[in-house]
């Protein structure tokens, strides 16, 4: 099964939340933009998941990509499981990567295709967890050496008196 049948599945298969109370919009048929505990766990669930905010705010139930950002923006209890959602999806990438590797030692996707999904994917992973999947830096000298000294030597010259 490809990715994108799976994810096609388990989209399908998760039924889609409602607000406590809807919006008149959003009784209209149209997006929720009341926010409630558990339509931001879904949302942080998917986002865990890997699923593309783009799509998230286009299924049914969902709030449209300005409702979602203005409630990270406005609440710090959405704002931080949404960054713990954030972290967690770059172990997900992890093991997608793993599937990935699994795929190009079957034969079943092509080495350069797998490339560059894994370097895209260990990039990403890069940015939503720095500290554990991050380029790693190293600022000193010689690391047999000990820590870098920073020496400064004041010289005093007499003028020349003729």
């Amino acid at each position: 099964m490809s990715d994108e049948q799976s994810l096609t599945t388990h989209l399908a298969v998760t039924p889609p939340l409602v607000d406590e109370q809807p919006t008149e919009a959003a009784a209209a048929g149209g997006r929720p933009t009341m926010y409630s505990d558990e339509l931001a766990s879904r949302i942080c669930d998917l986002v865990a998941e890997r699923v593309p905010v783009v799509e998230i705010c286009a299924m049914d139930g969902m709030p449209s990509k300005d409702t979602l950002y203005r409630w990270k923006r406005q609440n710090k209890e959405f704002s931080d499981h949404y960054a713990r959602a954030r972290e967690h999806r770059a172990d997900s990438r992890q093991d997608h990567i793993d599937e990935v590797v699994s795929k190009l030692l079957t034969g079943r996707i092509d080495p350069q295709v797998a490339r560059v999904i894994i370097d895209a994917e260990k990039w990403q992973m890069g940015k939503e967890q720095p500290r554990r999947y991050g380029d790693k830096l190293s600022i000193g000298g010689d690391p047999d050496a000990g820590p870098v000294k920073h020496v400064i030597e004041h010289v005093y010259v007499r003028p020349d008196r003729n």
